[in-house]
């Protein structure tokens, strides 16, 4: 039950369809959908906790980090401060749960063994249907090719379908997946490809974002299917990509093929002879993929059996890269095989969501430690004997957000990545305790030593470890005071009775 001096604040979800009613989409592999939120407690920390749909206890992978201290002016009761820590979960939703509505509980376990139980809210579910009727010798040859459009370029779009067809690899076929784009560009698409049975179209009735609409299309990817290659809706590909990418594939054990790509602008002036003009190529790194994304979901084509693994897609607040999600779980299990031999030309226009930008501004490795003890030492003060509501308490937790909030999605997202695996695959590679086990402990070593080997190779990853690492050590240093404080605090209690 839940009691006055304990309030549970969830964040409003990624899938939310009004504020108590989460939505997921449930395919072949079942499917996952987003809690974070914050527990607090006036003496206790969170030991554990477990997710519920009705009696059912639900499988997650979920990061647990130390949140700032505040004042619960909502409560019944008068204001006091109660020790914050927040959550990012991606949680399973079995393949065999019926569609419709059900309710979702969470049982949080504190430190002193006592355990609360909160409704989170109604969960919508429904099923994702293939609604294919005219799909013919499909075998393990056959590639499909998987394309998210959301308001196409119509020139563009047009140069991207006529590359497709000139593949000289023919056994392929075109899943289209549009992420409700407005009647003329539906139109326009339906136009361009009527003429072609291999062009297979859906259209989604709410906008649903790229990461969701691509995990929607691999989920219609038939049973029978080889390969999954994805793509773009504005770039063009060479007659040789897909007999290349394949042929690669047949020949060794990895189970993703990337290639790299020149960059042209809308009028097919080239920019860049590579797409790695301002970073290193990570890409068979499985570490380092873990930290910054390596791979170009055009540049990708992958074996279907890869699909079991990936499939759902976990969700977490923020933004997420499918093709980050798909090249961290091929290079946990066979690697990946990588082709500097350019095969499309990426597009690079205005409305790019990611693409070649110039070099990026690298801040100094000592800005990130300095910010990180400037942290601590504004908590410190703060909640040591500063009302909540002072001006001083909200600039310290304004910093605080600023500066380590995207840190912190970042961490979670790599150990729910990690987790996820890991489930998925039954542990399969080892040494992946930095990324899976308690963030506040045993990783704290391997993310300095990461950091150290990124600082010494500046392009590698644009100090992706760096960030991780003094997030760490903000996070580290204010549990231990956080600690000391709730102990103390706990002495002055015995001590006045």
């Amino acid at each position: 039950m839940t009691t006055p001096e304990m309030k549970l604040i969830f964040c409003e979800p990624i899938l939310r369809v009004n504020k108590n009613v989460f939505l997921v989409q449930v395919g072949k592999c079942g499917g996952c959908f987003e809690v974070t939120c914050f527990s607090g407690h006036p003496t206790a920390e969170l030991h554990a906790f477990n997710f519920f749909l009705g009696d059912k206890k639900l499988e997650a992978c979920s990061s647990v980090f130390p949140a700032s201290e505040h004042l619960d002016f909502e409560s019944e009761v008068s204001p006091q401060r109660l020790y914050y820590q927040g959550i990012f979960a991606s949680i399973l939703v079995p393949s065999v749960t019926l569609s419709g509505r059900h309710e979702v509980f969470v049982k949080l376990h504190w430190s002193d063994g006592t355990n609360s139980t909160f409704f989170i809210g109604q969960l919508q579910v429904s099923r994702i249907e293939e609604k294919f009727t005219n799909l013919r010798n499909i075998n393990c040859n056959t590639a499909i090719i998987c394309m998210a459009t959301y308001r196409p370029n119509h020139q563009l779009l047009d140069l991207q379908i006529k590359s497709i067809r000139q593949q000289t690899y023919k056994n392929w076929i075109c899943i289209i997946q549009d992420d409700a784009s407005p009647e003329t560009d539906w139109q326009k698409l339906s136009e361009v490809t009527k003429m072609d049975p291999r062009f297979i179209l859906f259209r989604n009735t709410v906008n649903l974002g790229f990461y969701e609409n691509f995990e929607l299309l691999l989920n219609r990817v038939p049973k029978e299917a080889g390969f999954v290659a994805l793509a773009d809706q504005d770039d063009n590909w060479y007659p040789e990509k897909l007999m290349d990418q394949v042929t690669r594939l047949r020949e060794c054990k990895s189970l993703l093929s990337v290639s790299d790509c020149n960059v042209t602008d809308a009028s097919g002036n080239r920019i860049s002879d590579s797409f790695w003009m301002y970073r290193d190529n990570t890409v068979n790194d499985w570490k380092k993929t873990f930290f910054l994304n390596s791979v170009t979901g055009c540049c990708s084509l992958f074996k279907a059996e890869l699909l079991e693994i990936v499939l759902p897609f976990p969700k977490l607040s923020g933004l997420l890269y499918h093709d980050h999600w798909i090249a961290c779980a091929a290079n946990w299990n066979e690697g990946i095989k990588f082709n500097n031999l350019p095969l499309l030309d990426y597009i690079q226009h205005g409305n790019n969501h990611t693409g070649l930008n110039s070099a990026p501004k690298v801040l100094p490795w000592w800005y990130f430690l300095l910010i990180s003890f400037k942290a601590v030492l504004l908590n410190s003060w703060v909640v040591s004997g500063l009302p909540g509501t002072s001006r001083a308490a909200r600039r310290a937790r304004c910093f605080e957000k600023e500066i380590f909030g995207y840190a912190h999605q970042e961490l979670a997202r790599q150990k729910v990545f990690a987790c996820e695996l890991k489930r998925r695959t039954n542990g399969k590679r080892r040494g992946m305790a930095e990324f899976t086990d308690d963030v506040l402990s045993s990783s704290v070593l391997f993310y300095l030593i990461e950091t150290v080997s990124c600082l010494v190779r500046k392009r590698t990853t644009h100090y992706a470890e760096a960030h991780s690492f003094f997030c760490i050590l903000y996070l580290t240093c204010y549990k231990k005071y956080k600690s000391i404080r709730s102990l103390r605090s706990l002495k002055r209690g015995f001590a006045s009775r």
